[in-house]
Parts: structure tokens; sequence; C-alpha cells
């Protein structure tokens, strides 16, 4: 699996698909500081991103990552607030 990591100057967001979220059972854990946009979800490096990493390496899927850096604020920033499907 490739998770596409956003980062800006002062923060990150790994773009992960919704029902992969949802599939590993951690979309209830994930906050409201990360993001979404149709079928993704992109989770805030702090800590969002952790809980889906340790979920995948749980569920033994490997995973790299694939940076994409900018040097003004992200896309990312202006995206809907992440809600799993149950809370929204």
């Amino acid at each position: 699996m490739i998770i596409h990591v956003f980062v800006d100057p002062s923060h990150a967001w790994g773009k992960v698909k919704k029902s992969m979220l949802e599939r590993l059972g951690v979309d209830r854990e994930i906050s409201p500081y990360s993001y979404q946009r149709g079928e993704f979800a992109y989770l805030e490096e702090d800590r969002d991103l952790g809980v889906f990493i340790a979920a995948l390496e749980n569920a033994k899927i490997s995973y790299k990552f694939k940076e994409h850096r900018t040097d003004k604020d992200s896309h990312v920033r202006d995206m809907d607030m992440f809600k799993p499907e149950s809370r929204q």
C-alpha cells in the first residue's frame, strides 16, 4: 500500500481510503483534526496517521510513504473535517 503524504511548512497528512479505515476498525478513532474529500481521508500526522499505521502493522499490511511537499499551505487545509460515516 502506498500512502501519499502531503506536507506543508507546518504539518502533514496521509491520504487513505475511508473504506480502509472502516475495514481496519479505526474509523471512529480518527479525530476531527484530520480531513476528508470524497472517498479519502487525510490523516493528520501527530496522532491519526499513527493510529492507522498501527492498525496496518497489526493486520500485517505492508506500506510505503510517498511525500508531496509544498512551501505554501497545503490544499488539504481547505477540505472538510473528518467524520466517520456513523457520526455524520
